[in-house]
């Protein structure tokens, strides 16, 4: 049975979700959950007004996919890559995270003509509730469903998606468009026929970021780091290969002297948290998360072509000290924060977007919280994070522990007068 002979988008769009429940985009293979149908956007039509995207999914590695259905019979296949960014951007300026959820509820609740997966529970109270019980059932144990459910949100409201064409057919023209249209995240173009023994899926088109493309038959040496979340086993990885030794041989020896016990605080998509632990007056340990290592955001664009590999990131290491309210009254916190900002801008690191003068402006509450005193190295205005990997890239990181020595000793003076 070939899409084409279904009546409508609907009935390809009950197959989709009936029949592929994962997929392998770019030599990576995800389980799927299709969280939306028909999700309804203000600012989503080409004049404007009210849009509608096909399907909502979410991977098991927590990457949201935008996907808009197509079968071979339509006429719009030159502008669905613009249609899908038109989604994408309203989702993130015009429509409200609750309204969004209440759409999505509606489908998972088997309240539309289309369905849900009947891995889904019935009548779910909550999308949380949803993702936790679909999570146990693929066996991803290892995932907290709240912090998962919070992840999607924030996506959700950065506009950070996956864009995916799926067709019953390879048409050139989705192909040769797609390369038009900048988005930052992973673009795919799928072919799916169906058939009465399963599905048929074929990723005939991928990119992300505009680094790499591959085809059938095609190889490629990158690997789409949405998936892939940092960790102290895989940072080396995927770093260009002239900054590894800067984490053998500066980073992780510096934050053992420090005391840190070799494992992350909190692993986040591209960065280790590292926190280090302190006693206080009472014996009770108390870990004060103070630096972020990881991936810059952006690709290694300034490496070097002759050290460039596909795919890698440059290093970024940013000062936060985000638990200091664990130990200190808030106003305390506000001050200490402030003062250590100071003495790390003038080695070279600077305040990320509106914080970017937290070195010099008194902080409120709401400012503390929201910009989590992120300082990254940037010694020259177009420079961020770590890119060459030679001896002054080097000595700025090594000057940079100076500072966390004295910030330590502070922090363990603190925490032994604590009551």
């Amino acid at each position: 049975m070939n899409a084409r002979t279904y009546a409508n988008e609907e009935q390809y769009h009950q197959w989709f979700i009936d029949n592929i429940t994962e997929w392998t985009i770019n030599q990576k293979t995800s389980r799927l959950l299709i969280i939306g149908h028909e999700i309804s956007l203000f600012g989503g039509s080409v004049k404007g007004g009210l849009g509608s995207a096909d399907l909502l999914a979410v991977d098991e590695d927590g990457l949201l996919w935008l996907i808009e259905a197509k079968i071979s019979s339509s006429a719009e296949f030159g502008t669905v890559w613009n249609q899908l960014l038109r989604y994408r951007d309203s989702m993130q300026r015009n429509n409200k995270w609750p309204a969004l959820e209440r759409q999505m509820l509606k489908f998972l609740c088997r309240k539309e003509k289309v369905e849900p997966h009947n891995t889904t529970i019935d009548k779910p109270k909550s999308l949380k509730k949803t993702i936790s019980t679909w999570l146990a059932y693929i066996g991803r144990t290892d995932i907290d469903a709240n912090t998962f459910y919070n992840n999607i949100s924030e996506q959700m409201r950065n506009g950070t998606f996956g864009l995916v064409v799926l067709a019953d057919s390879d048409v050139q023209i989705a192909r040769e468009k797609a390369d038009k249209y900048e988005h930052g995240g992973p673009k795919a173009y799928l072919a799916a026929q169906p058939d009465h023994s399963g599905h048929i899926l074929k990723c005939v088109y991928y990119s992300h970021a505009g680094q790499s493309i591959f085809r059938p038959q095609e190889r490629t040496e990158f690997y789409d780091r949405s998936y892939c979340k940092c960790t102290e086993y895989n940072l080396k990885e995927f770093l260009a290969p002239q900054l590894r030794s800067l984490v053998d041989e500066v980073i992780y020896p510096n934050l053992h002297i420090l005391g840190w016990n070799g494992r992350p605080h909190l692993i986040r998509n591209k960065s280790i948290a590292i926190a280090l632990n302190f006693k206080s007056g009472e014996g009770e340990t108390i870990p004060v998360r103070i630096i972020d290592v990881g991936w810059s955001d952006a690709d290694a664009s300034r490496v070097s072509s002759t050290n460039r590999v596909p795919g890698t990131y440059g290093l970024k290491v940013n000062f936060r000290a985000v638990d200091l309210e664990k130990i200190v009254c808030i106003d305390e916190a506000l001050r200490i924060v402030r003062r250590w900002a100071t003495e790390l801008y003038k080695i070279g690191w600077r305040g990320r977007g509106a914080g970017s003068r937290i070195h010099d402006t008194p902080l409120t509450v709401d400012q503390y919280k929201k910009f989590a005193k992120e300082f990254e190295y940037s010694p020259k205005a177009d420079i961020k994070d770590f890119t060459k990997g030679d001896e002054v890239e080097r000595q700025a990181l090594e000057s940079f522990f100076n500072p966390l020595m004295k910030i330590k000793d502070e922090i363990e003076m603190i925490c032994s007068k604590s009551d």
